[in-house]
């Protein structure tokens, strides 16, 4: 009882980092980077890193990040699994392949450890320009133009690493999705594939042709 109960706190912290660094990490990114166009946001910020921070402070700005970062999610799933890149992603039903406890475990530890990362790499490559943009409209009077040209550097240096990052994840999730909801079935706890269902028992031996008994008299 007590192995079954600290497995389910396990998952539960698992799932909790993986949807922390999935939707609000992002978000607190993109809602960052839109200070530099937002003078009411920029005074937020401002207040929230000082003494007069209080929690509905924080929750508005939680929730604020977890909206973006909803939005955002939305523009990594149309760019990597709807538009460009869905060849790359898992191949086969989900609902028909989900059958089995292993099978399902399995699943979901390729949702935490691999797919969640690719929303984290894949979402900060749509809100980092958003910092990046505002900042440079907002200060390219006032800094001087080598700067300005490492700071490009540096951004667009980021956005490869976070595109090639998020690229290589899908392609992992969806190698390794195929696989579990594909050619797993028996191994992983599903439903046997073949010719053979579920409810209709293999020959012992198929190969063989199948011997009549002669009785002779």
């Amino acid at each position: 009882m007590a192995e079954d109960e600290d497995n389910e706190m396990k998952d539960l912290t698992v799932t909790s980092f993986g949807l922390v660094i999935a939707y609000l990490l992002p978000g607190l990114i993109g809602l960052y980077g839109l200070s530099f166009w937002s003078k009411t946001l920029k005074n937020m910020f401002s207040t929230f890193l000082t003494i007069q921070s209080n929690v509905g402070l924080f929750l508005i700005l939680v929730l604020a990040a977890l909206a973006i970062g909803l939005f955002v999610n939305g523009l990594r799933w149309l760019t990597f699994e709807v538009l460009f890149f869905k060849k790359y992603g898992p191949q086969g039903s989900y609902l028909k392949a989900l059958s089995g406890e292993r099978k399902l475990s399995a699943y979901r530890v390729v949702i935490d450890e691999t797919y969640r990362y690719q929303q984290w790499w894949g979402g900060a490559m749509f809100v980092i320009p958003i910092g990046y943009l505002g900042w440079l409209l907002g200060t390219w009077h006032i800094v001087s133009l080598q700067q300005q040209i490492l700071i490009t550097v540096l951004f667009v240096g980021i956005e490869i690493m976070c595109f090639y990052a998020a690229l290589q994840l899908w392609i992992q999730t969806g190698a390794k999705l195929t696989h579990i909801l594909g050619e797993g079935g028996i191994s992983m706890g599903g439903v046997p594939s073949g010719p053979h269902g579920p409810d209709e028992p293999a020959p012992d031996h198929p190969d063989e042709p199948s011997k009549t008994r002669t009785i002779s008299q």
